[in-house]
């Protein structure tokens, strides 16, 4: 074992469909908060697929999250469906028809290890590494909003990595579009889709994923770094033109790749998915279905509506950002 003197972050990977995942990662999360007092804790939630896994999917995803809101500081989504399809994308053609968790878990886990890794401010010549806390400090500046999302280019399938040669000014061009158009694959982009000061003024209607706050991490060589932090630090991709974007960089090349970047946002659109999901759980607990599995355990009609309370507010919260 491992003795630390202490700790500014712990990262906690739970789902939110089944019971298991989903309660006891809650539970933990709510001990670690009293047993580490002053760590920052960051949940990274696995949401279930909108076609369904289990039929009380819905009501778990809702009391997982309204918990995380209040015990954790910030959450990180992976949906299933997106990684499903990115999966396929990246698998040898045989596999595509049939995706497994662990081959989905596993591209999950590579891209949260991304910026996790060890990584240091870009500008930093001391080489001072960037913790956990100070991630979160930057991406969270608000209770408010705590929904994070997670991107990384280039997506290559492992038998293609030793063909692969690319750019930064090309990955940062794909990310900040990705960004924009709430995407996690570089496929079918809108390439209209702009920051406002590129638009022109019969396309300002358009409406834009923009960010609270973003931490861009590259791997690999760093030649041409400095020229790449445009790409994010362009004001009108950012609420209210406040820039929030902090960057990391390490000269260790990532999964064999020579160059990789990953964007972690704080962004208006992250909280979208809520919308179905308080709609889908309201339905169900109008017509009181599987909630005798819950009062059982002692989680009856008031619980389900301080957690409506809670995501309702959530949904809104993002919702009203500006565009």
């Amino acid at each position: 074992a491992v003795v630390s003197t202490q700790s500014t972050g712990v990262l906690v990977l739970m789902s939110s469909a089944g019971g298991t995942g989903s309660g006891l990662g809650c539970k933990i999360t709510e001990l670690l908060k009293d047993a580490i007092p002053g760590a920052l804790i960051v949940n990274q939630v696995v949401l279930p697929f909108s076609h369904g896994e289990v039929a009380v999917q819905s009501y778990n995803t809702l009391l997982t999250l309204s918990s995380l809101y209040l015990n954790s500081d910030s959450i990180l989504l992976s949906h299933n469906d997106q990684y499903q399809v990115l999966a396929r994308r990246l698998l040898p053609p045989r596999s595509k028809d049939s995706v497994s968790f662990e081959e989905m878990n596993c591209l999950i886990s590579s891209h949260t290890a991304g910026v996790v890794l060890p990584s240091r401010k870009l500008e930093d010549e001391e080489g001072v590494l960037i913790g956990l806390d100070e991630v979160v400090q930057h991406l969270v500046p608000h209770p408010g909003y705590k929904l994070l999302a997670l991107r990384m280019m280039p997506l290559v399938a492992d038998h293609s990595r030793q063909f692969t040669h690319t750019s930064w000014e090309m990955l940062g061009k794909y990310c900040r579009q990705m960004l924009l158009e709430n995407s996690i694959l570089d496929e079918r982009l809108v390439w209209s889709v702009k920051p406002r000061s590129e638009l022109s003024t019969v396309h300002k209607h358009v409406s834009l994923n923009t960010s609270i706050s973003n931490f861009v991490v590259c791997r690999g060589t760093n030649q041409e770094l400095p020229e790449l932090q445009d790409k994010f630090t362009v004001a009108d991709i950012y609420q209210k033109e406040k820039v929030q974007c902090l960057f990391g960089y390490s000269s260790q090349r990532f999964e064999g790749l020579d160059k990789t970047m990953f964007v972690l946002s704080n962004a208006k659109r992250n909280g979208e998915f809520l919308d179905k999901l308080i709609e889908d759980s309201w339905t169900r607990f109008q017509a009181r279905a599987f909630l005798y599995q819950y009062e059982n355990f002692g989680l009856g009609a008031d619980w389900f509506n301080d957690s409506f309370n809670v995501l309702q507010k959530v949904e809104q919260d993002y919702r009203y950002l500006s565009c």
